[in-house]
């Protein structure tokens, strides 16, 4: 599957945190993430650089949480899905809903409750 790109301005960017006391050999990715503006709204791209551990129903989640590095912190309640993670290596986006200030993102494997990886997101 070829990358997806979203064009617009990038706003933030980051890189998922590799060594989260809930990453193991089975459980973990790595690579780039930014946050995109473009005239139809904000969206969530993870980079060319982009991969992860296969697995079942990883999600793509964001929340106002920072530093979600383990199950332990996966506050369920607090996380906004923004949907299936289209892929597992490679780029892909994902639209944010209007007006939701988050400070993270979140892969999460959705039917096993397991942490992938997570980075903190500074908004400029």
């Amino acid at each position: 599957m070829d990358d997806q790109i979203i064009e617009g301005t990038e706003i933030a960017k980051t890189n998922f945190r590799e060594n989260d006391r809930g990453q193991d050999s089975l459980h973990n990715g790595s690579g780039s993430v930014s946050i995109i503006e473009t005239e139809e709204g904000r969206f969530i791209q993870l980079g060319k650089d982009f991969s992860s551990t296969p697995g079942p129903d990883y999600h793509v989640y964001i929340s106002q949480d920072r530093d979600i590095d383990h199950e332990d912190r996966f506050d369920t309640e607090r996380q906004i899905e923004l949907g299936r993670l289209i892929k597992g290596a490679g780029a892909s986006f994902y639209k944010i809903p209007e007006n939701t200030k988050f400070q993270s993102v979140t892969i999460w494997c959705k039917a096993f409750g397991e942490f992938i990886t997570s980075a903190n997101i500074d908004l400029k």
